[in-house]
C-alpha cells in the first residue's frame, strides 16, 4: 500500500491498465456457502475465538472504500471501519470479494451477513434489506483540473456540450452524464471511478462524474493532482452497512460498535487516513 501511495502521479496514470488496484478485483458473484469458504481463504483477519464470526462481502474495486492491494488483500477505508466496529462490539468479521448485482440475494440467502461497497440508503433499498446507521455521507460531483483552460466552468451547466467520463459501476452514471452534456456521443464510459478519472488527466475528457470522498482520497493521496470538484445536485446521500431485513441483533451491534468508534476518536483517524482533513 505505501508503495502504491509512494508512486507518482504522472506513472500512476500512465501505468494505470497495467497496475491499477480498481482493476484487480475479481466481481465473481458469492452465491454459495463454497463460494464464500474459497474466497476467505485470501483474507487475513485476526480473529478472538470467543466471538461469532461474520462474513463481509464487497465488490473490491472501488478506492478509497474497498479495493485491492498489490499483494491482493482487500483494503480501504470501509474494511478498517467494520474491524474497529467489529472489535468495539465484539464480533469477528471475514471480507470477500464480490458482486453488488448480488447484494441482496446473498443477504437473503445468508452466505454473508453484512454487505459494504459504499452503498446508498435509499427507500427502495430499505424496502428489502436493513442498513447500519449512517457511517459516511458524500454528494455527486464532476470533478475537473484545475487549470486555466477550465477557468470558465463554474457549473454543471458550463459543461453542455463538453465531453465526461463516468464508471460504469455507477447505476445512475449514463442517466446524469447524458443529463448534464445533453449529447450522448459526448459521454465516456470507464469501468471504474478511478479510470474515469484518468480519462480527465489524460485529456479524453473534460470532467469525470463520481462521487465526491473517491476523488478527495485521490487528491489527499496524490497532491500533483489539481483538480475541482462541480456539485451536480447539491444533494447529500447517507452510506451504510447493508444487512438482512430483520436481522436487528446484527444491527444492534453494527451501531453500537460505530457509536464507540465515533465517540473514542476513531473513526477520525480513520477518515483522515483515507480523505485527509477535510470535514466529515
Amino acid at each position: 500500500m505505501k508503495k502504491l501511495l509512494g508512486m507518482s502521479l504522472f506513472s500512476l496514470i500512465l501505468t494505470a491498465c497495467n497496475d491499477k488496484p480498481t482493476e484487480q478485483a475479481s466481481t465473481t458473484p458469492v452465491t454459495s456457502e463454497s463460494d464464500v469458504v474459497a474466497d476467505i481463504a485470501n483474507t487475513t483477519t485476526t480473529k478472538n475465538p470467543n466471538w461469532e464470526t461474520v462474513i463481509v462481502a464487497t465488490q473490491a474495486d472501488f478506492p478509497p472504500f474497498s479495493f485491492k492491494d498489490e499483494k491482493g488483500i482487500i483494503v480501504g477505508f470501509e474494511r478498517d471501519l467494520l474491524e474497529a466496529i467489529a472489535t468495539a462490539s465484539e464480533f469477528n468479521v471475514d471480507f470477500i470479494d464480490g458482486s453488488r448485482n448480488n447484494i441482496q440475494q446473498n443477504l437473503d440467502g445468508d452466505s454473508v451477513g453484512i454487505w459494504a461497497s459504499s452503498i446508498s440508503i435509499t427507500p427502495e433499498r430499505e424496502q428489502v434489506m436493513d442498513f447500519s446507521e449512517p457511517y459516511l455521507n458524500h454528494e455527486r460531483v464532476v470533478a475537473i483540473l484545475d487549470n486555466d483552460a477550465n477557468a470558465n466552468i463554474r457549473d454543471v451547466s458550463d459543461l453542455v456540450g463538453k465531453t465526461v467520463a463516468y464508471s460504469t459501476f455507477d447505476s445512475k452514471g449514463e442517466e446524469h452524464v447524458t443529463e448534464i452534456v445533453k449529447d450522448k456521443s459526448a459521454i465516456v464510459p470507464e469501468k471504474t471511478a478511478f479510470l474515469a478519472l484518468k480519462a480527465v488527466y489524460s485529456n479524453k475528457a473534460i470532467g469525470a462524474l463520481g462521487n465526491n470522498r473517491s476523488f478527495e482520497y485521490y487528491t489527499t493521496h496524490y497532491p500533483d493532482l489539481k483538480i475541482r470538484l462541480i456539485p451536480f445536485e447539491g444533494r447529500v446521500t447517507n452510506s451504510g452497512f447493508a444487512i438482512k431485513e430483520g436481522n436487528t441483533a446484527l444491527k444492534q451491534k453494527l451501531d453500537m460498535g460505530l457509536e464507540k468508534v465515533k465517540a473514542n476518536g476513531t473513526y477520525d483517524e480513520l477518515f483522515k487516513k483515507w480523505f485527509g482533513n477535510i470535514q466529515s
